[in-house]
């Protein structure tokens, strides 16, 4: 396993959250350096209202627990997976707000390297 993403609910507050648990290892790898950068990333992009927050990190000796913003609407993969079909102006306003999203990225002179509908959520 690298990640998996899991909800989860704070017991102080009762909000709802996004959590990442990212296996420092893969295919005998240490990969902590990688989850570091995303980590930095994330905290960098923080203030964008098209990229999920970064609430947290916790650590294990085995992993990392990243604490997200929970996107409740899920990914568009599993819309496409479930034979959902949204409405065009939907559509568009996703997509608007995709490319509004990789707009903050570039500007900030980051590249996202791996964009897929599974990466891409409804808020």
């Amino acid at each position: 396993m690298f990640a998996s993403v899991r909800r989860c609910r704070s017991l102080e507050t009762g909000e709802v959250f996004a959590a990442k648990f990212s296996s420092r290892m893969r295919y005998g790898e240490d990969c902590t350096k990688e989850i570091h950068h995303e980590i930095a990333l994330l905290s960098l992009c923080s203030p964008s209202p098209r990229i999920v927050r970064l609430h947290d990190v916790f650590q294990t000796p085995n992993m990392f627990i990243i604490v997200m913003e929970y996107a409740p609407g899920g990914d568009m993969q599993t819309i496409i997976d479930d034979n959902l079909v949204p409405f065009e102006s939907d559509v568009v306003k996703f997509v608007q707000n995709v490319v509004e999203g990789l707009a903050y990225l570039h500007h900030r002179k980051i590249a996202h390297l791996d964009i897929k509908v599974s990466l891409l959520f409804y808020c």
